[in-house]
């Protein structure tokens, strides 16, 4: 009878971000006083030149339906609602985090509670002061949505210790906790939510640099300047954002003046792009990885055929196709963006075809009847599937490609039925351990991976710690436990990039693709 592996994709979309905050981190605002200089000779003087425009128009990738916080898809959802919802803390374009909300923050010597200073005088663009009970209703309202409970087995809850200060408690050492801080736990007016019944989806009250004026679903939305935001009103005083689906259509949306600006360019419109005399395109390393996870499911509960499948695959080719070189091949699981302290480690995966012989010989694999099906779910994965089938083809391993519908793809990934993924997202920027931890029997796994007691063990010294020396040091070791149970073959790394009109200026490429326009200006 004729065996089958399915090779699936699964796409990993949650947001990561990059550097470790250890210790305790404040921030204080310094006061600067100007000199005056006093001239009694008449001095010509030249007012500042106006600006050209006080208006942008913006095209997003993804149609949204909803104004609701905890519905984030994506990116381009991500930049909408962060104009209108405040966080607690910000990621510049370095990475660092900075305050927001919170003015500091301090995190116990354990590293198990986060206390966090609101700042006074933040009010939500219906004249309600923002609070510690409106951020504790946040979280409360967070961890119990969907998009939450990821974050709600590290997250033990939110108190007010008095109107403006909180503290957040977390049942075992969790760093990754800034990541959600940062992008998707967004701060929501409790008075104004209950009094809607919770159904905000197409209103929207926020304390960030804008307020709705109009929103279609699935169309645009219209956001206008919040003149008391409490960073300074924005000099940008309208800004539109288009939902345009199509890439080709958002570049030549960009190209004629319909759009001054887009996020994620397809990366077939990048040399085009870069050589218009109108357009500025720019672009970083980002957090965003390409990955193929092999699962302890099936005929793959070989370890030699996993084995086999790690060495035929040529990550260099891949991100050659892929890429033309454009971004970074990984040895491991993480960006060089998010976590710089782990580019030496030891490489999860090598492309090495002689050992992938070997190992297949060695494996229960029968060329005559065993068939790896690699499922797809778009073109970028469909054309990543191509090469890994030729690759394997080469080592004594037969491919074939199917086209998978998402919803199907999704059932079978929650009946623990898809055997081997290519995953695309990011991690956290703090710490892997949300990763490394999705390989041990302390969390859900939507994958089916061996039991490890050597994962497991390291994973709890991983979760009793706050030394930082000591956690990088234990996370090297299971990325080296992790190399030698062939889960994971490490691909690339993408570039992050964003094209707009070259006079429009305050914009720069943002490693997760994360663009507030408070700063922007003509």
């Amino acid at each position: 009878m004729r065996k089958k592996v399915s090779i699936a994709l699964l796409l990993v979309f949650m947001l990561a971000f990059t550097s470790v905050l250890s210790g305790c981190n404040t921030n204080t605002n310094t006061n600067t006083t100007a000199s005056t200089v006093n001239t009694t000779a008449n001095v010509e003087t030249t007012e500042p030149a106006a600006p050209i425009r006080d208006d942008l128009n913006v095209a997003l990738e993804v149609p949204i339906s909803s104004l609701e916080p905890t519905a984030l898809m994506g990116n381009g959802s991500i930049v909408m609602l962060k104009s209108i919802y405040g966080t607690l803390v910000d990621l510049d374009e370095e990475m660092n985090v900075i305050p927001s909300i919170a003015e500091s923050w301090t995190k116990s010597e354990d590293g198990l509670t986060y206390t966090f200073k609101i700042r006074e005088g933040i009010k939500f663009s219906n004249g309600d002061e923002l609070t510690a009970e409106d951020v504790v209703f946040s979280f409360e309202r967070f961890l119990k949505a969907p998009i939450g409970l990821f974050y709600s087995q590290y997250i033990s809850g939110a108190s007010a210790l008095d109107k403006y200060t909180v503290e957040v408690t977390t049942p075992a050492v969790f760093e990754g906790i800034f990541t959600a801080l940062s992008t998707v736990l967004l701060v929501l007016p409790k008075n104004y939510v209950e009094s809607m019944s919770d159904d905000i989806s197409q209103k929207a009250i926020g304390s960030g640099p804008y307020i709705v004026k109009n929103f279609v679903p699935g169309s645009h939305i219209d956001l206008e300047a919040n003149e008391n935001y409490f960073k300074g009103a924005p000099s940008i005083k309208t800004i539109t954002m288009k939902f345009i689906p199509d890439a080709g259509t958002r570049a030549i949306a960009l190209e004629s003046g319909e759009v001054d600006l887009i996020i994620v360019p397809a990366f077939n419109d990048r040399s085009n792009l870069m050589n218009l005399d109108h357009i500025s395109y720019l672009e970083a390393l980002s957090n965003k990885r390409y990955t193929i996870s092999l699962s302890d499911f099936g005929i793959l509960k070989d370890s030699k055929l996993r084995e086999a499948i790690s060495y035929g695959i040529n990550n260099e080719e891949i991100f050659q196709v892929m890429t033309d070189g454009i971004g970074q091949v990984i040895k491991g699981t993480v960006s060089p963006v998010a976590f710089p302290q782990y580019s030496d480690i030891v490489a999860i995966s090598t492309y090495n075809p002689e050992k992938a012989k070997i190992a297949l010989a060695e494996s229960e694999y029968d060329p005559t009847s065993d068939v790896v099906v690699i499922s797809v779910l778009d073109p970028v994965t469909q054309r990543i599937a191509e090469v890994i089938q030729n690759q394997l083809s080469q080592v004594g391993i037969k491919t074939q490609i199917d086209t998978i519908e998402v919803g199907a793809f999704y059932g079978r990934i929650a009946e623990g039925k898809v055997e081997i993924a290519i995953s695309f997202g990011g991690g956290s920027v703090f710490s892997p351990q949300e990763e490394l931890g999705g390989f041990t029997t302390m969390q859900d796994r939507a994958q089916r991976w061996p039991d490890s007691q050597q994962m497991d063990d390291l994973y709890n010294q991983l979760i009793a710690t706050a030394d930082q020396n000591q956690r990088t040091e234990i996370i090297k070791e299971m990325y080296e436990v992790l190399r030698d149970m062939y889960l994971v073959v490490a691909l690339y790394v993408t570039n992050e990039a964003i094209a707009f009109d070259k006079d429009l200026k305050g914009i720069k490429p943002h490693p997760e693709g994360i663009y507030i326009f408070e700063n922007a200006n003509w």
